[in-house]
């Protein structure tokens, strides 16, 4: 997941937009190239992450291209598995239940992000209903 904002301009706020709860939802492990943090944040927030396919050092790393370079490396690394090891992660009884814990978290939330409320109003648009 690449996010709307990935450099350190921030001062420390972290912005999370639809791109990250996306795969969430959809019970899919992510990385995520955002600011430097992001990973902690979410976790902090209840989310799971994926240490078991990706090297989650990134997260720390300051310099932006750095970070994205480091990002790419464990994207290849993953892509260069192979198919029934990967099947074998993501298929795994323990990376079901992280992945459904974090769709139930943000199933949870009161506000749900905005998400389900952007999500309606583009299927309206997309069959065409009123709005």
């Amino acid at each position: 997941v690449t996010e709307t904002v990935v450099d350190n301009e921030n001062r420390g706020i972290q912005f999370f937009s639809e791109k990250i709860y996306q795969p969430i939802q959809t019970l899919h492990p992510f990385i995520v190239h955002g600011c430097q943090g992001s990973l902690n944040y979410l976790r902090e927030a209840g989310y799971a992450t994926f240490p078991e396919l990706f090297d989650e050092r990134y997260d720390s790393i300051k310099e932006e291209n750095k970070r994205a370079n480091f990002i790419i490396n464990e994207i290849n690394k993953v892509a260069k598995l192979d198919r029934s090891k990967l099947n074998d992660i993501i298929y795994s009884e323990y990376m079901v239940d992280k992945l459904k814990h974090n769709q139930n978290l943000i199933q949870s939330q009161p506000s749900r992000n905005g998400y389900y409320k952007l999500m309606n109003w583009l299927e309206k648009i997309y069959y065409n209903y009123d709005i």
